[in-house]
């Protein structure tokens, strides 16, 4: 009733034991019949007594009479006394016998007993008459057999029989030196069994999946296996402690070794896992991949279905356990899912399997998940591999690590994946070639945009919301990461059609992510114009539209995937953050082209060449050719108006203006030694025509910043005295932090006015200007004057102030 099991303990089948009880009871019986003989005597020799008091109590004279009588009862007594002798020894005589004839009986002595019969058959011959071992085994199975709630009792009657079996073995060993199998009495114990172990086991197959009406079957069985754990424990605790006797006279060994365990415990968690996989096997043994007659909802059917028997299990048949065997935890859950991780990777390898197939598995996969969790047991929900041991912790401390991820889902996803991306690139081939052979389109408020790249975000997005319908983590990741590699792609198809060697190649990115230093255009500039020829002017202009609403999409794919999955994952980040820096690097590209294509219009170009002349009457001294400039560029911002989105136009005009200022700022530089002083109304007059225009377009303080430069480099080449070149250098120098020395020196030779000593001076004083600014952007301590030393601590490449200084030599060589 408690559960436990108490082993059987019969005393073994001695013989001298029931023959000192049977010896003992006729010994009784002789005493007694001694005690009544021995009354009887006292009672007929109590009459005479009295006669012979009454004699004596008469004289003298009868004293003969009396001593007569007194010799006739001692004669009397004396006969009695013998009769009750010799009945005393025939009472004796046949209790002996009886106890004779009971010894007999049970050590095989009697009448009937053949003389040539063995000491090993005699002892056997009694042990099973004193056993009853066939009668025994067949009442045994008869009642289970009538009675299947007999089988604990039959379990219980065979543990009997075999610990009796083994006694009479033990006595057999000690009295014969043998301890073969007894004879046909005893086999019958192990036909048994046999037949016991036979009909127990069905039980178990079928009460394992046979739900709630199998269960007080199963709790039946439950607890033979748990009795019998229990007996094999002392089995092998007696195994452990077993040390042989031997005799040493005969040198015979007198004692067995205990019984091997019969580990039914391990046979019943076998039985279960096997139960769990003839169940999985009805969906997958006949699986070869999906076909007209097996669509992917039939397996998804069965699966859920076989969900079904694992709550039933679950239910009904766990609760059969006891639990700390933690049957559902070791055996059951994980033969389940190692079965549904099987049939995961066929239906990945089966070329029959669709995409649509592959997303519906996947949405299957948390249901799945679900139901595991709704039975108590953690599963992993992602395939990452973690440093750390993730470890359930129940109650009481006891560590259980959660089911891994299923390998046959992160299969079906990585086939899915393969697929999804071999899908992407040839969209985005096919929707490049189209993108370069179509001319870009005006939408309704006659903006220019490529539709292409709008139908590439539309598929992808597409994709995307498939994979997050999913649920599943995993598979939006996963997705994710081949959604991010393939938009970086197409940003790369984007500066393809543009021509932008730069993104198109990864080592020259570097070059073009900071602005030339110099105002003349690099060469490396100079062949990007020459190949961006080629494109058409509204591809450009397109291009700036379609480069930043590109990025726009790109964010906004990235946040639903960041949504989707619930946190940050570095691959996709750091694969969109590229992405999006491509297309910001695209954005500034486009807009360069398009001040470079502006710019280059010969009507332009022919103005430009007449500005800075040295002629009071040229076109640039009177104004005409900054007219004429301005008007022209306004006439092309007009244009860019209506093509570009009003959110990049800002953009685009500043990038125009400041590529003109550049220009000019080139040409000013070019013309130094013939502007002349009074040219300086005109540089001003200049200026706040470009003011004026530009704050059109952007505000005052822009155009102010913008225009810095060129008012900087007037005011240097106004400058009167040393006082007034100095700060005109240093202010140069803070928007044109390469404007070195040859500047001030071309400045000073074509000033009249400034003779060579004072020119010296203005010089000395600029370089240490320029010494004090450079030492202060790169955090050096300045060197000042021609004749100081150089740093302390020797290194292989010069300081500043050792290079301005020889800079400075040279040039006052060459003036002198």
């Amino acid at each position: 009733s408690n559960g436990r099991f108490t082993p059987h303990t019969r005393a073994p089948l001695v013989r001298h034991d029931a023959t000192t009880a049977r010896d003992a009871r006729a010994s009784e019986r002789v005493k007694t019949r001694s005690m009544v003989s021995v009354a009887r005597a006292a009672a007929a020799a109590m009459p005479m007594r009295v006669v012979d008091d009454a004699v004596n109590d008469g004289g003298a004279a009868s004293m003969a009479l009396a001593m007569m009588r007194a010799k006739l009862r001692a004669i009397d007594a004396g006969v009695d006394a013998s009769r009750a002798l010799r009945r005393l020894a025939s009472d004796t005589r046949a209790a002996v016998r009886e106890i004779d004839d009971m010894v007999a009986s049970r050590a095989g002595q009697g009448a009937n007993a053949s003389a040539s019969e063995t000491t090993e058959a005699r002892l056997t011959r009694e042990a099973r008459q004193a056993l009853r071992p066939i009668e025994r085994a067949r009442e045994a199975i008869e009642a289970l057999e009538k009675d299947e709630r007999a089988l604990f009792a039959t379990w219980d009657a065979l543990v009997g029989l075999d610990l009796d079996s083994r006694a009479i073995r033990v006595a057999l060993l000690r009295r014969t030196g043998q301890h073969e199998r007894l004879d046909l009495g005893f086999d019958c114990v192990d036909d048994a069994w046999r037949t016991f172990e036979q009909m127990f086991w069905n039980t178990v197959r079928q009460s394992i999946l046979g739900g709630q009406s199998s269960v007080a079957a199963l709790v039946r069985c439950v607890r033979v296996v748990a009795e019998q754990e229990v007996l094999d424990a002392e089995y092998e605790r007696d195994a452990a402690d077993f040390v042989e006797e031997i005799d040493e006279t005969t040198n015979r060994v007198l004692n067995l070794r205990p019984p091997e365990p019969k580990r039914w415990k391990t046979r019943v968690l076998e039985e279960m896992a096997t139960a769990v996989e003839v169940r999985l096997s009805l969906i997958t043994e006949g699986f070869s991949g999906l076909d007209d007659k097996e669509s992917i909802e039939n397996v998804l059917a069965a699966l859920d279905e076989s969900l079904v028997s694992l709550a039933e299990m679950y239910d009904y048949t766990i609760p059969a356990f006891p639990p700390e065997w933690r049957v559902f935890e070791t055996v059951v859950a994980p033969t389940y899912h190692a079965g549904v991780c099987e049939l995961l990777t066929r239906l990945s390898t089966s070329p029959n399997t669709s995409n649509g197939d592959m997303v519906t598995t996947v949405t299957w996969s948390f249901h799945y998940f679900t139901a595991i969790e709704s039975l108590g047991l953690e599963i992993e929900t992602s395939d990452e591999i973690d440093s750390g041991d993730d470890v359930s912790v129940e109650e009481g401390g006891v560590a259980w690590p959660p089911l891994p991820y299923p390998s046959g889902l992160s299969t079906l996803i990585d086939a899915y994946c393969e697929r999804l991306r071999s899908t992407l690139a040839g969209w985005t081939e096919n929707l490049s070639r189209a993108a370069i052979s179509k001319p870009p389109k005006p939408d309704g408020d006659g903006k220019l945009w490529t539709p292409t790249d709008v139908e590439f975000f539309r598929l992808m997005t597409d994709q995307m919301r498939i994979a997050t319908g999913t649920r599943s983590n995993v598979f939006v990741r996963q997705c994710g990461r081949v959604a991010g590699n393939a938009l970086y792609d197409f940003a790369g198809k984007v500066a393809e059609r543009l021509n932008m060697l730069s993104e198109m190649t990864p080592k020259l990115v570097s070059s073009t992510s900071t602005p030339s230093l110099t105002p003349s255009r690099s060469r490396h500039e100079a062949s990007h114009f020459d190949l961006n020829k080629s494109v058409p002017f509204e591809r450009i202009v397109a291009g700036v539209n379609d480069s930043r609403r590109c990025r726009d999409l790109s964010k906004d794919m990235q946040s639903m995937i960041t949504g989707a999955i619930g946190a940050t994952d570095t691959v996709i980040v750091h694969a969109i953050e590229k992405t999006i820096q491509k297309f910001n690097r695209i954005h500034a590209e486009a807009r360069k082209m398009i001040s470079r294509r502006v710019l280059d219009d010969p009507g332009l170009n022919e103005v430009l060449l007449k500005f800075y002349s040295s002629n009071s009457n040229s076109v640039w001294a009177c104004g005409e050719a900054m007219t004429t400039l301005l008007a022209t560029t306004e006439d092309y911002m007009g244009d860019l108006d209506a093509w570009l989105d009003a959110n990049v136009a800002d953009s685009v005009t500043e990038t125009l203006f400041e590529h003109l200022i550049e220009l000019l700022f080139a040409l000013f530089t070019k013309q130094l030694v013939v502007v002349a002083p009074h040219t300086v109304p005109r540089l001003r007059a200049d200026e706040t025509e470009l003011i004026e225009s530009m704050k059109l377009h952007m505000t005052e303080n822009k155009a102010l910043g913008r225009i810095a430069r060129l008012q900087n480099l007037r005011e240097l080449v106004s400058a009167t005295n040393r006082d007034e070149f100095e700060r005109a250098y240093g202010a140069l120098l803070t928007n044109w932090p390469d404007a070195g020395l040859d500047v001030v020196d071309t400045i000073l030779r074509a000033r009249p006015d400034f003779d060579k000593h004072a020119a010296r001076a203005t010089l000395e004083s600029c370089r240490d200007v320029y010494i004090s600014r450079v030492a202060h952007l790169s955090g050096r301590t300045p060197t000042l004057g021609a004749a100081r030393g150089a740093p302390a601590a020797p290194t292989h490449r010069r300081a500043p102030s050792e290079s301005i200084n020889a800079r400075f030599k040279n040039l006052l060589s060459r003036s002198s």
